[in-house]
């Protein structure tokens, strides 16, 4: 009995140390492979530059011709009385009352191709003639924004007081 126990050890033994010789020699072999097919991959990284590409052009060129567009319809900096008289037009057209009218300078930057004036301007009208007043400046103008709007008298009276703070911008 002690001779069949003792040859089924020495068999477990023996395939144990076989199959474990034979592992570790194919992990060896997996590794040397993987170390020469990383060697012989050469990894290439391609850097396309998006300032480079066409499409870059393209929107630049557009991004041009709109700038150019906006200067063509902004006045000049010496020309700010042209957004008064508009502002004026406007209000004749609507039946508004232009009550105070105040045009503060361009504030200048010279790295900008643009300034910001600030308007502030104090008006009585219906209300009828309120909104299109309010919808000519912004509607039609298309360069002067309405920042602020405040009421200075009841929605009930006949002729509502209200003052605009606008903003505009004029080309240097």
């Amino acid at each position: 009995m002690i001779f069949f126990v003792m040859t089924a050890f020495f068999y477990y033994c023996y395939v144990k140390a076989y199959y474990g010789i034979k592992v570790s020699r194919a992990e060896s072999e997996l590794e040397t492979i993987s170390k020469e097919s990383l060697k012989a991959q050469e990894t290439k990284i391609i850097v396309n530059k998006f300032e480079e590409t066409g499409k870059y052009k393209e929107l630049t060129a557009k991004l041009k011709n709109f700038e150019d567009e906006i200067k063509n319809v902004l006045p000049k900096t010496d020309e700010v009385s042209k957004i008064a008289e508009s502002l004026q037009k406007y209000a004749a057209e609507c039946d508004v009352e232009i009550i105070n009218l105040n045009i503060l300078n361009p504030s200048v930057k010279a790295n900008f191709d643009f300034c910001q004036v600030k308007i502030n301007i104090e008006c009585k009208g219906t209300y009828k003639a309120f909104k299109k007043f309010l919808w000519s400046i912004e509607n039609c103008a298309g360069f002067i924004f309405i920042e602020k709007l405040l009421f200075k008298s009841l929605l009930s009276d006949e002729k509502i007081k209200f003052a605009l703070a606008l903003e505009s911008f004029v080309r240097n």
